[in-house]
């Protein structure tokens, strides 16, 4: 078994993000950058520019004209939400050769999509202003698990079975058998990644949102949106939450389990539309 940062390295080196992503970050970083320079690089990729547009005139944006060109759905979303989404699509992409045979890519995806609705819908419900960045914190959650699955996928499945049997959380059990948990793995690979410091801090901390420091109102909806995805009757959603769901992070985003309820449906219904903007035609695998 490959040690934390020999298994980051290898899945950094193996699931490159495009350059078309680079480029859009190195726009967005740039102070003196403007709209035009981020859509210079956008026409670049025209698969990732029907994306965008496909995202702009969904019901994910809800504008009230059809947005027609790259152009206009720069100036609608903003550098730092077009970044955002570039970011997701880009992630979707680098692990879409990934074999079912190692992990079931429709499930995950469609578990990944729906914590991302939920921590968008909770950042709303929280006054965040900029929910786009907080769905692809929700999106890219379990991404270390990606990376646990394609290398070490026996390890994981028995992590995974001696939770459910000792009904104990799954990182912990992973931190007892392997060594260390997938959210340390997703917080290194973000690293490498050079993605965003808020980014890191959530991925790493959505288990223990207290520890986020500077972060803990991201890391407490990420924690609440991960408990709500596992769950499914409304019954099972209230004791999930009661018992799963840290003090701090009722008290950070100022929720209580029963006003999570409408936001688990309301993710759920809308799961289909956005795995479909992401990754299109079922493309999960």
């Amino acid at each position: 078994m490959m040690t934390l940062e020999e298994l980051a390295k290898k899945t950094t080196e193996l699931f490159s993000l495009p350059n078309v992503y680079l480029l859009v970050r190195d726009v967005v970083q740039d102070p003196d950058s403007s709209m035009n320079d981020l859509t210079d690089v956008l026409q670049n990729d025209p698969g990732l520019i029907a994306r965008l547009l496909r995202i702009a005139n969904s019901s994910f944006f809800g504008f009230p004209a059809r947005v027609e060109t790259l152009s206009r759905a720069v100036n609608l979303i903003g550098q730092q939400q077009i970044h955002d989404l570039v970011l997701a699509t880009s992630i979707t992409r680098a692990f879409k050769g990934m074999s079912n045979d190692v992990m079931n890519m429709g499930i995950f995806w469609s578990a990944s999509v729906e914590r991302a609705i939920s921590s968008r819908l909770l950042a709303n419900h929280c006054n965040v202003l900029d929910s786009e960045r907080i769905f692809v914190e929700g999106l890219l959650l379990d991404i270390g698990h990606l990376a646990l699955y394609q290398s070490a996928p026996d390890e994981a499945q028995q992590a995974l079975h001696m939770s459910r049997e000792q009904s104990k959380p799954l990182y912990q059990m992973e931190r007892e058998l392997i060594g260390f948990d997938y959210a340390e793995l997703g917080f290194m690979l973000a690293q490498n990644w050079s993605l965003p410091m808020s980014l890191q801090s959530v991925i790493r901390y959505h288990n223990e949102p207290a520890k986020a420091e500077g972060f803990q109102l991201e890391a407490s909806i990420a924690h609440i949106a991960h408990v709500l995805t596992g769950a499914y009757s409304n019954e099972q959603i209230l004791n999930e939450c009661e018992s799963r769901v840290a003090p701090i992070a009722w008290q950070m985003a100022n929720l209580t389990p029963e006003s999570c309820l409408m936001i688990k449906g309301q993710a759920v219904a809308g799961v289909a539309e956005v795995v479909e903007l992401l990754l299109p035609r079922g493309k999960v695998a």
